[in-house]
């Protein structure tokens, strides 16, 4: 979720080709050739509120061969009604996404740690009239994971989508970076993922539903001091890959979004190596949750398979790998051990 905070760290240069677009917010989806008349049929059913997810996704091409759905063809989801689980939704993209979605009239299960931010997150969106509710959970922890699950079928009957949000960071030398924190790490960053994932996937085979993955940017180029956490989202990022093909036959999606540098909190709780000089001043504009969050929700409107933001870094990496580790190494490296 982030690509490094400071000015001070000196890679300006790459950062205005990888960074989001000035108008980082929702697109409007675009429709071409012989499917448009079906699309905007579709659409059309979509503002009247006549078209669903299990309705779209229960159309199959006439000759039955591919059960692929009507939203990975390019027609719009409509996400009122539908039950949507989220984790790490206390603070940042989760809290953001909680608010966009139910704003839009999804029923909105929240999933956190910390009790207190939770229940005044449920609170307003509350006394705003939303349908919502706030289950204390760790994801870490597979029993909770369990039952926040059934309490969520218990409330609202079934689940539509879950969004695996929950996530943690470190900076550090890989040389120095401790087992039980790379472990800490894994532990909420893929295993949260994979008990969250686990245990909603009978109810989502129900509803032919979704699985959202906010993974990060770091996930396609891992930075100095960065790499540790980059392994684990590069690893959600390879489990999805092959879920989306495992869960294809019930008719269950998978979308991956690689999230750009956000404005949250995650910064102030991430571990950081003792001796590592890691603020040294002088902040950049980031990407604000809310824009984040809409730009997820549209991805999911649109039936995304996948979403990098920051594409151009990836690129470049790719068509120019030493020039990247020399931008970086300069930029990072030797300002971070030399200061």
């Amino acid at each position: 979720m982030l690509l490094w905070h400071h000015h001070a760290i000196g890679w300006e240069t790459v950062w205005s080709s990888a960074r989001p677009p000035a108008d980082y917010g929702p697109r409007k989806p675009s429709h071409n050739g012989a499917g448009r008349e079906e699309s905007l049929a579709f659409q059309t059913r979509l503002a009247r509120g006549t078209l669903t997810m299990r309705t779209a996704n229960h159309a199959m091409h006439e000759n039955g061969k591919s059960r692929v759905s009507l939203c990975e063809r390019g027609v719009l989801v409509d996400i009122r009604d539908k039950v949507v689980i989220i984790s790490g939704a206390s603070s940042g993209i989760g809290r953001a996404l909680a608010e966009v979605l139910a704003a839009r009239g999804s029923k909105v299960v929240m999933l956190a740690r910390r009790t207190e931010k939770l229940i005044a997150i449920e609170t307003a969106l509350k006394a705003a009239h939303h349908e919502v509710l706030a289950i204390p959970t760790d994801v870490t922890n597979r029993d909770q994971v369990s039952q926040a699950v059934r309490a969520t079928l218990d409330t609202f009957g079934r689940v539509d989508v879950v969004v695996n949000n929950a996530g943690i960071g470190y900076f550090g030398t890989i040389e120095n970076v401790p087992m039980d924190e790379f472990n800490r790490l894994i532990q909420t960053n893929v295993y949260g993922m994979l008990n969250l994932s686990q245990c909603a996937l009978p109810a989502l085979k129900e509803t032919h539903g979704l699985i959202v993955n906010v993974s990060s940017m770091l996930s396609k180029r891992a930075l100095p001091f960065l790499a540790a956490y980059s392994s684990t989202k590069s690893m959600m990022n390879a489990l999805a890959d092959g879920l989306r093909l495992e869960v294809r036959p019930y008719g269950v999606r998978v979308l991956t979004y690689c999230a750009p540098e956000t404005e949250t909190e995650f910064h102030a709780v991430t571990t950081h190596e003792v001796g590592l000089q890691t603020d040294p001043g002088g902040r950049r504009k980031k990407a604000a949750a809310k824009e984040v969050a809409e730009r997820i929700v549209q991805a999911i409107v649109e039936g995304k398979r996948e979403v990098v933001a920051g594409k151009s870094l990836e690129i470049l990496s790719f068509l120019a790998p030493k020039v990247v580790d020399n931008i970086f190494y300069k930029s990072m490296v030797q300002k971070i051990l030399k200061s």
